[in-house]
């Protein structure tokens, strides 16, 4: 256990529900939504005979008016149907609710839609989850039940003409024009609009699913664009002939809406089932720095040369750049154990590099970025097989005085997963202050996790948290708690901080079965992929690091928090238990290097407060050298420590980018009869 001192200390020199307590999302943000929106709303439904292919598509697009208080409504909306064409007009009305932070919820405006789809009437209308920033709404149903996959942008409508339109723009498309899985492209258009209605595109590239790795290049040269009531439409002429080998990525008439500051664009067709995101283009090296929100929708066609099947998602996430990202994925393929679809959040490391001429290339995803001139907006490609796009846009900043908690400053204490991962009962969170406030009269640390320290107390749904340590991080005011085990998953925590009678403002969180977190050691260095080493021991309780290595067959233990729910059940901030030891009750599955390990331990680590531990036998067919530990738990992927290994032998361990097939589960039988689109 020596191990556990070293992840104390240097955590701490880091910084690192009661039956009658009503849970209600924060709608202290509610405000950030308010007038008259432009909005597309592109949704892909599967198929049923597990091709991947689309079984329907909706688009629907036109204005969306927030009243600033949790009411919108759509009047006169414009629906286009793949399989049946355009439909009458969609009039709904629907709430939302929004965070200070910007994270929040709203009533999916095709929910009646969606439902004639399946031939049902929702009892309650799906939600779009997602965040706001610089006024744009962007976000993804990622918890519906029937299997599909949108995208959401709202933006507001601004008195945009011809000469808003104006500089070098880049544009990130993704179309599916005959609904087949091989059809599926991306494409990204850089060229210059002069104001007057003149657009030419000087290059456009992108791939198509049948087309594999050999990118496309299509010349689109001269076009024409115009505006009117704030919003644009540009003819990028051709036509797609509709087969898998078309040399054609993108063609004909596309909308396109505005932001008030001009630097960032999106749309798509009238009669199709597109989207595209675009950025008024950075020349030189872009800022790339702090907080930004993301919303993206993406297609794996890794397998369809073998089995012509596709495997498609959305998502939308958070994300510190050069540090920790997060996303909160939409798959049908993600289940819990009675076969309902959960959303899924993977955390991982943001590993990007950023180019000289106001692009960058991730290695996580292997999405390719262009940046806005301004540095608030970014949006990228997928490359083969993973197709797709993205849209960023910079997070807000937080300034208060007193007890002011910072709405986006709740992170795991070991990983630092952020505030729009959930959060599980018994994991261990850090809260941060504003910039200029103060969250205790001082700083303190206890390992035996009273429930008031340095005259603070943490409530999570009332309940009082067992509180490690009041300390600064960072040089921000923090303080780190355990979620009390009678926190309901799945839910939402209310979190609050009382100080000798006054209180602080209430930040909400969403409530995971688990949200595993790896504890890291940074006095190790950095490994590759911006990794830190995990927190990690030998049988001898030696620690595993480069120069002292763990190998193949061996026995290591490594440390975590964020495993859930325990059997047998254990009391807010007691040590974990000896006889017998406490296990989760969900399953959690490990990978080194994408190589499945045996596990021999999963659960507290005995006697001990605060701490989780799992056992287990690095497994044969690692490579040498560093390799990224892996958690995986029913609803949660952690990917972004590393545990470094000696004699291994060579085998082909699972990619990066194809991180959420162990997850997936056959889904055929719940699925609505295929539909094929019409052609365009």
């Amino acid at each position: 256990m020596r191990i556990y001192k070293r992840i104390l200390v240097t955590f701490l020199m880091m910084g690192a529900a009661s039956s009658g307590f009503a849970q209600s999302w924060d709608n202290s943000g509610n405000g950030l939504l308010k007038g008259t929106y432009y909005f597309r709303h592109v949704l892909w439904f599967l198929s049923s005979d597990g091709s991947g292919d689309l079984g329907d598509a909706l688009t629907v697009f036109n204005t969306i008016t927030f009243d600033g208080n949790g009411n919108y409504s759509v009047n006169g909306a414009t629906v286009y149907d793949a399989a049946s064409g355009p439909i009458s007009n969609l009039s709904v009305n629907g709430t939302y609710t929004i965070a200070a932070s910007g994270y929040g919820f709203m009533d999916n405006p095709a929910s009646q839609l969606i439902g004639e789809e399946y031939g049902i009437t929702l009892s309650t209308p799906d939600q779009i989850y997602g965040l706001v920033a610089n006024g744009i709404f962007m976000g993804t149903s990622s918890e519906n039940a029937n299997f599909y996959t949108d995208m959401f942008i709202a933006a507001p409508v601004s008195n945009a003409t011809v000469s808003s339109l104006s500089g070098t723009y880049a544009i990130a498309g993704f179309d599916s024009p005959t609904g087949s899985v091989g059809d599926v492209r991306d494409f990204l258009i850089t060229g210059s609009a002069d104001g007057n209605g003149n657009f030419n595109a000087s290059s456009t590239s992108g791939y198509i699913g049948a087309g594999g790795s050999t990118a496309i290049r299509q010349s689109i040269g001269s076009v024409k664009y115009s505006f009117s009531n704030g919003a644009g439409s540009i003819n990028f002429g051709n036509s797609l002939t509709n087969v898998e080998n078309d040399a054609a990525l993108v063609a004909g008439i596309h909308y396109i809406y505005i932001s008030p500051d001009g630097n960032f664009i999106f749309g798509g067709q009238p009669q199709g089932w597109d989207m595209f995101v675009g950025v008024k283009a950075a020349s030189s090296s872009a800022s790339y720095n702090g907080l930004y929100y993301q919303v993206g929708m993406d297609m794996d066609e890794s397998q369809l040369g073998t089995s012509g099947s596709g495997f498609q998602d959305a998502y939308f996430s958070a994300f510190k750049a050069q540090s920790v990202s997060q996303q909160r994925v939409n798959s049908a393929e993600s289940t819990d154990s009675n076969g309902n679809i959960i959303p899924f959040d993977f955390t991982f490391i943001d590993d990007v590099t950023v180019n000289s001429n106001g692009t960058a290339d991730d290695a996580q995803s292997g999405q390719h970025y262009v940046f806005s001139s301004n540095g608030k907006y970014r949006v990228g490609i997928g490359n083969s097989p993973f197709l797709g796009i993205s849209a960023a846009l910079a997070g807000p900043t937080f300034s208060g005085s007193g007890l002011a908690l910072d709405p986006t400053g709740l992170v795991n204490a070991a990983s630092n997963a952020l505030f729009t991962s959930r959060i599980a009962p018994g994991e261990l969170v850090t809260v941060y202050g504003q910039t200029g406030s103060t969250l205790g009269s001082g700083s303190a640390e206890s390992a035996t996790f009273p429930t008031t320290l340095d005259n603070d107390q943490v409530t999570v749904n009332g309940v009082n948290a067992p509180i490690l340590a009041v300390n600064e991080c960072g040089g921000y005011p923090c303080v780190t708690f355990m979620v009390p085990y009678e926190t309901i998953s799945p839910g939402i925590a209310d979190i609050q901080l009382l100080n000798q009678g006054k209180s602080s403002n209430t930040i909400s969180a969403f409530v995971g079965y688990t949200a595993p977190g790896l504890f890291t050691l940074p006095q190790l260095g950095a490994g590759s992929g911006n990794m830190y080493y995990a927190a990690a021991e030998h049988a001898d309780g030696s620690i595993i690091s480069s120069s002292n290595q763990a190998q193949v067959s061996e026995t290591v233990a490594v440390y975590l928090t964020g495993l859930g729910i325990m059997s047998p059940a254990v009391a807010d901030g007691a040590p974990g238990p000896t006889n017998p030891t406490a296990s989760p009750v969900n399953a959690i599955t490990v990978y080194v290097g994408g190589v499945q390990a045996t596990t021999t331990y999963i659960g507290l680590t005995p006697t001990v407060v605060g701490l989780s531990q799992i056992d287990f036998t690095i497994p044969s067919g690692v490579t040498s050298g560093d390799n990224v530990l892996e958690i995986v738990g029913p609803d949660s992927d952690t990917y972004m420590a590393l545990i470094s290994v000696g004699t291994a032998t060579n085998a082909s361990a699972r990619p990066r980018t194809s991180r959420r097939a162990l997850q997936r589960k056959p889904v055929n039988a719940r699925l609505k009869p295929m539909k094929r689109p019409a052609t365009q």
